[in-house]
Parts: structure tokens; sequence; C-alpha cells
């Protein structure tokens, strides 16, 4: 794994025993106890994920906003500050370059958390795309990110003096002073459980983690990957949790979907159209006498039988209607 990134936390995880692998391009920890347990500390109590892997992309400028409306699905310029959006990144085809969330620092300065394995390209593409009065300025490899998630989060923030962060409300985000300086904080619920995602420079992180380790002890473990992707199961957000680029193309998406509602309803529509069908053969074959009876809504059997003035065949439960016809 020599050629894979690393980040700033690496070795604080090879010394609490994480099992490393590689993801998205860095050797991260997959778990230290089992999914169970961490994904149910989560629940109950508290996680600590290093999330340092995840690329911040700063977007500034007179044309910062118009940049964004051309390129995101989601509206930038109702976005207020202080807030958070999601949405997806968009090439000329409609495909998605990648999912990300939308910070409005200020009226004019926005900030993209990005997938990990997707920053060279989201940065490429925001550079080649954006109009000339945006300043872009990649910060991924200066910026690290904690996610502390679940109920217990604010009490612990609480105890490294962060008490205003609980204030925060659901997608909405603040500056917050700590031991380890300014911190970027935001309230996402992006696993599905009450938390927090913190943002601060990456050589000042392994002071916050040690914090935030020894104010949760018996209230949280430090986990990663897999239990933050059954986290992602159930959370009102879609993140794509391998964090791999995905090029969706319309055409293909348009011809799948085309294809399974042909099916559905040529499934649904061809037994009915025959049943239907099948009855207008019978009514125009059936004598007029049959079909006056049908539409003055008496019961008419399909069974003939003999009449009962010997005349001829009949209909069961009908003669007397039909006998008075001429």
């Amino acid at each position: 794994m020599s050629d894979l990134s690393h980040t700033p936390l690496y070795e604080a995880h090879r010394a609490l025993g994480a099992r490393l692998v590689e993801f998205g391009g860095f050797e991260m920890p997959v778990q230290y106890t089992s999914i169970l347990k961490e994904h149910e500390a989560v629940r109950e109590r508290a996680g600590l994920f290093d999330v340092s892997h995840m690329g911040q992309i700063e977007l500034t400028g007179t044309d910062v906003v118009e940049s964004l409306e051309r390129l995101l699905t989601c509206r930038v310029e109702t976005l207020e500050p202080g807030r958070v959006r999601y949405g997806l990144l968009c090439h000329e085809a409609g495909g998605v370059v990648d999912d990300v969330t939308v910070y409005r620092a200020d009226p004019a300065a926005f900030m993209l958390c990005v997938n990990a394995s997707n920053v060279a390209r989201v940065d490429g593409w925001l550079r080649d795309n954006a109009r000339p009065g945006t300043q872009i300025d990649n910060a991924s490899e200066r910026t690290a990110m904690l996610a502390l998630q679940g109920p217990a989060s604010p009490a612990i923030l609480d105890a490294i003096g962060i008490e205003q962060a609980k204030r925060l409300g659901r997608f909405q985000f603040g500056a917050f002073e700590s031991l380890a300086g300014s911190l970027r904080i935001s309230s996402t619920g992006y696993t599905g459980a009450p938390g927090f995602e913190l943002y601060l420079p990456a050589d000042r992180v392994q002071e916050l983690f040690d914090a935030l380790l020894v104010a949760g002890r018996q209230r949280f473990r430090p986990i990663l990957l897999t239990s933050i992707t059954t986290m992602l199961g159930i959370s009102p957000l879609t993140f794509w949790a391998s964090g791999q680029a995905r090029f969706l193309q319309p055409m293909a998406i348009t011809m799948f979907f085309g294809l399974f509602f042909s099916t559905f309803l040529i499934l649904l529509v061809v037994p009915c159209a025959y049943a239907v069908l099948e009855d207008l053969v019978h009514l125009l074959a059936a004598p007029r006498a049959t079909v006056r009876a049908l539409l003055r809504g008496e019961v008419v059997h399909d069974r003939p039988e003999e009449r009962a003035d010997g005349e001829g065949p009949g209909l069961q439960g009908s003669s007397s209607a039909l006998s008075s016809e001429p």
C-alpha cells in the first residue's frame, strides 16, 4: 500500500489497532471492533469518524454564484450564508461528475465537500467550466475532517468547550473556536443520526482527535468506513459511500427506465386489451335481442336452452324478455 495516500491521523489509527484497507486512494481504517458494535455505538451513544480523505474545494469571486448555478443541480442563489445544501455536479451531457455538499460562508464564498477519489476530477471540471470571475482553491490537502455522530455528540463537544455547536439546526454550519484553533462545524445528519462534521487545518487535527477521545471515554469509539456505510443505508441523504466517481449517462438511464416501463405497460395493457376485444367479438356475434337485453341490464346466460314456447333455442332467464320482440 505504499502508493496510497494517508490522512493526518494515519499513525493514530495504527496505534489504536485499526484494520487498514485501501479506500478511495487512501489507506484507511475499515473498522476497530465489529460492524455491529460500531453501528450500535453511533445509534445509541456516539462514533468518531476520520473522514479527512474527503475533498474540500473553496470557490469565491463575483461570478461564483452564476458558475455554481450552471454546474450544480441544487439552487445556490437561494442558499443563505451559514447553510448547507446537497446536490449533484453535472457534466455537459447531464450526467453526474460527483455528489457534493455545498457550504455558503458569505454571499460570494462557497465550499464544496467532494468524494475522495473525485477531488482531482471535480477540481479540473470546475476550473474548466467556471465563469472567469470565479476563484477556485483546492484546500483538500491542508484540511482535515472529523465526523462526530450520535446522540451523545453535543455533550462531547460541550466537554471540550464547544458549547454553541449544539444550537446548529440541520444543514447549518458556523465558525467555532476550540483548543485546536478555529473550526468549521456543520450538522447535516448524513449518517441518519444526530451529529456534527468538523473541518480544521490538517496540522491541528491530532489535538482535536485526542481531546474528543478523552472527552468521549465510554460514550463512543473511533470508527470508520464499514460502519459508516451501514449508517448511510438508512440515511436521509444519498451519499455514495464508496467515494467512487460515477459518470451516469442520461441516455443510458433513459433507455433503462423506458424499457422497464414499456415492459410494465405491455404486461398490464395487453391482457386487458385482449379481454375487451374478446368481449367485443362475442357481443358482435350475439343476436340483436341478446344485445338489447344486455343494454337493459338484464341477466343473460351463455348456455342456450329450449325456449318455453318450443319454437327453437332461447336464452335461459330471458325468454319473457325475448318473446315480446318482433
